[in-house]
């Protein structure tokens, strides 16, 4: 894994986060990634005791038991209502799909008017949870140099996750290896991890029809923009 980073100034108050609708605490413990509208942190979330009816269903579906979680959190920054499209794209792809090879939404917030005096975030925010891939992501590991594994396996994991994005009415528009993060399966550190898409804000529908001039400098400014 990467050696997390250390806590940034934007960060230094942010220690943990309550999720208002679930009444849910998170506790950062790192930096994971830094964007450029946006933060990924390593946290963890204390599961509640008790089932409360404001807690959402899915919110710790498919966690085992243990009293505290590690996940991963996105903040996400909206400073203008692009931004803000942006992260509502990425919650409504996580929310419409459930396959192995895509990450999983968790949770969300939408932060519209943040609390007086939030010096390190003023603006609107969206929250994204997510399980944390203890693997990394595929850049990181192809950049280790740990290469035991087929690449083909790893291959058509991100395809099957492609098809089922596409299947969904949805385009990634930035597949790269730092948007594959990989889960370990077992103890075994030459069984090939299975890879998980994620980073969806730049999606868009699968099928564009442009009928005219301006429809086609629209979608190259987009791509530009916004693709890899």
């Amino acid at each position: 894994l990467p050696t997390p980073h250390p806590p940034t100034r934007a960060m230094s108050k942010t220690r943990g986060v309550t999720l208002p609708t679930s009444n849910t605490k998170v506790k950062i413990t790192s930096l994971l990634a830094e964007g450029g509208n946006g933060f990924v942190y390593s946290c963890t979330i204390d599961a509640p005791k008790t089932s409360a009816p404001s807690k959402p269903k899915n919110l710790f579906s498919g966690f085992s038991s243990a009293p505290r979680v590690k996940c991963a959190l996105k903040k996400m920054l909206c400073l203008d209502d692009q931004a803000m499209e942006s992260a509502k794209m990425e919650i409504e792809v996580m929310r419409s799909i459930e396959h192995v090879n895509v990450v999983p939404l968790l949770h969300h917030e939408v932060v519209q008017s943040p609390k007086k005096g939030d010096e390190n975030y003023p603006n609107p925010y969206v929250l994204v949870l997510c399980p944390l891939y203890e693997g990394g992501s595929l850049e990181d590991f192809v950049t280790s140099g740990h290469f035991a594994c087929d690449p083909l396996e790893i291959l058509e994991g991100i395809v099957k996750g492609l098809k089922i994005i596409h299947e969904a009415g949805y385009r990634h528009n930035d597949v790269k290896p730092a948007n594959v993060l990989l889960k370990i399966d077992g103890l075994d550190e030459d069984a090939t991890p299975t890879p998980a898409i994620t980073d969806f804000g730049s999606c868009g529908p699968a099928e564009v029809r442009i009928s005219n001039r301006k429809g086609a400098l629209m979608a190259m400014d987009f791509h530009s923009r916004a693709t890899t």
